[in-house]
């Protein structure tokens, strides 16, 4: 079918052909790992090496133009190469960077991170080193908040429900989870829970993947909005979240308390 859909092109500009439904059948043999079969064009699309690249056109049956942009068209007309960690297309990216400055040398091209996200958890997730890596990464707030955090009610059974009834997405490094954050849709916004890295991780730019990645979960489901809470206590939290865009909206006390316990947070999108 390709090499037939070839011969019905001139050479320029290049026009391929490729069946996207069948991508999960050959792609561990090409790249070397396995991905989920791909749902639709916007999936496909979805997953390029570049959020840059990540846009699709057609012409409708009404003769009018879409465009499939699922992270937008902000870095086209930046100028920004920006990458798309979703799967492991380090070289991919590095190779498609290396050709676009050679072909525009102002744009500017972000490096790809040392890990990759937007993999969602799946049934055959390690569940407990899942879990050993939150409580790892909530080790801080020991002795710091009260009432104690729900982390020490949850177990690796709790946790894998609470993966099949949200959204969890993961970071890996080596085949290893490095962070995770879930989130459960709501009827305005994408609430935003249990967001974790690796102690040993962190300032490495995993966590504002993460809650890039929830950005794109939220826009994708069509809502305006992510938002969290975040306790009183975590002043450094606080910040590090205004420095994402959060603003606080409001606050909140757990049963039995009669002051503010935690701060509601939200990011319009």
């Amino acid at each position: 079918m390709i090499r037939a859909a070839a011969a019905k092109f001139a050479a320029q500009p290049p026009v391929e052909v490729r069946n996207q439904a069948r991508v999960h059948l050959w792609y561990q043999d090409h790249f070397g790992y396995a991905i989920e079969p791909l749902t639709d064009c916007r999936d496909s699309i979805a997953g390029f090496a570049a959020r840059t690249h990540a846009v699709g056109v057609r012409l409708s049956d009404r003769d009018d133009i879409e465009i499939c942009a699922p992270f937008g068209l902000e870095n086209i007309f930046g100028l920004r190469l920006v990458p798309n960690p979703r799967h492991h297309n380090r070289d991919t990216h590095a190779n498609k960077s290396l050709r676009c400055k050679e072909l525009w040398p102002e744009i500017d091209v972000e490096p790809w991170p040392g890990f990759s996200v937007l993999d969602k958890a799946g049934a055959s997730e390690d569940w407990p080193a899942l879990l050993a890596m939150i409580r790892r990464a909530f080790a801080f707030m020991e002795g710091r908040i009260d009432p104690p955090s729900s982390l020490h009610r949850l177990n690796a059974a709790a946790l894998a429900k609470k993966a099949r009834d949200e959204i969890c997405l993961l970071a890996r490094s080596d085949e290893q989870v490095v962070g995770c954050v879930f989130c459960r849709p709501q009827a305005d916004h994408l609430y935003i829970g249990k967001m974790a890295v690796e102690p040993h991780r962190q300032g490495q730019g995993i966590g504002r993947w993460l809650m890039i990645s929830a950005e794109d979960q939220a826009r994708w489901l069509g809502l305006p909005a992510i938002e969290l809470e975040t306790r009183i206590e975590l002043t450094e939290n606080h910040a590090a979240f205004a420095r994402m865009g959060f603003t606080p909206t409001g606050q909140t006390s757990h049963p039995g308390y009669d002051r503010p316990t935690s701060i509601t947070m939200r990011k319009s999108l």
